[in-house]
């Protein structure tokens, strides 16, 4: 997977992660680089369940660049 063009596992991972962000966040542990490929759509879909996941989120979206704080569907 590393001698794969960025763009192409940009497209890879918008698709995967189509669901409640769980795919992103196994994604990211796999390797360095998919961790840094998946970056973009790793908040692509967010499910949040109660108070301390919203509080919880709310942190990590402060500590995120806002390039990578691409929020299309918040469920919560």
């Amino acid at each position: 997977m590393e001698s794969s063009p960025p763009e192409i596992c940009h497209k890879i991972f918008t698709e995967a992660c189509l669901d409640d962000g769980s795919t992103a966040r196994s994604l990211s542990l796999v390797s360095k680089y998919i961790h840094e490929a998946s970056n973009p759509t790793r908040f692509q879909n967010i499910a949040l369940r109660g108070y301390k996941q919203i509080t919880a989120f709310a942190g990590i979206l402060e500590r995120t660049p806002p390039h990578l704080r691409r929020v299309c569907h918040l469920f919560i």
